[in-house]
């Protein structure tokens, strides 16, 4: 068998580079066949970049709107804590 492939590797050799070449030349095709059109590429872009935009926004204002109340509900929660205190002062001195 081997000395078949040595006397024949020309032929071996010829037969790789086409079968190498068909596979990249179908892959190509495939690939331009299949891929996305480039106005559809740029439109889908175009789509994410302002849903994200959007997203940040919203997300800044709920930042925004959860430090006001946590600012808000701390105070609340100092004047408890300072009412209580006052609460057991009272009920020392009787």
């Amino acid at each position: 068998m081997f000395s078949f492939i040595k006397r024949h590797w020309i032929v071996y050799l010829v037969g790789a580079v086409v079968a190498l070449a068909l596979g990249f030349a179908l892959a190509y095709a495939v690939g331009v066949a299949g891929s996305t059109p480039e106005a559809v590429r740029v439109e889908r872009n175009e789509a994410e970049q302002t849903q994200d935009v959007a997203a940040i926004e919203e997300e800044l204002e709920n930042l925004g709107d959860s430090q006001d109340s946590d600012n808000d509900d701390s105070g609340d929660k100092d004047a408890s804590s300072t009412d209580d205190a006052t609460d057991q002062e009272d009920v020392q001195e009787d």
